[in-house]
């Protein structure tokens, strides 16, 4: 078993909602200032993209994240999660891993509008980074993942 803190287990809920909710709705902001404390900035209720403007608060959001999947990797390989603390850990990774290839998956995405998928390699270039991330993280050795 794990013991989280009020802390993580409070940004942990709260990534898991920004993972897993409605990026449009106002409860998306609750989620970015449980994350970020202080650091919070305010930003539109709306998300959409306007030019060059960005949500301010993603960025801190993302280290925040990238932080504490680190950590709790470490403690969870040693030990055996409960359940609902794996729950959070899982949409914690996805947000990690999301923030970290969505510019890549843009690209992708590009590629495949202008009708060149896969031009420069006919893979998906970034394949074997996403997967060795995604293994680094989920690949706990106490922890057998649900199907």
């Amino acid at each position: 078993m794990t013991d989280l803190t009020d802390r993580e287990r409070e940004t942990l809920e709260a990534i898991s909602g920004l993972a897993q909710g409605n990026p449009f709705g106002p409860e998306r902001l609750t989620w970015e200032r449980q994350v970020l404390g202080d650091a919070f900035t305010p930003f539109d209720v709306v998300w959409h993209a306007r030019g060059e403007e960005r949500n301010p608060n993603v960025p801190g959001i993302q280290a925040r994240a990238e932080e504490l999947a680190a950590s709790l990797r470490e403690r969870f390989a040693g030990a055996k999660p409960g359940r609902e603390d794996l729950g959070l850990y899982r949409d914690l990774v996805l947000y990690v891993l999301y923030g970290r290839y969505q510019q890549s998956f843009f690209e992708l995405i590009e590629e495949a509008r202008s009708g060149r998928p896969g031009e420069k390699t006919g893979r998906v270039p970034f394949y074997r980074d996403f997967l060795a991330d995604f293994g680094q993280f989920l690949d706990l050795p106490r922890v057998r993942w649900e199907e």
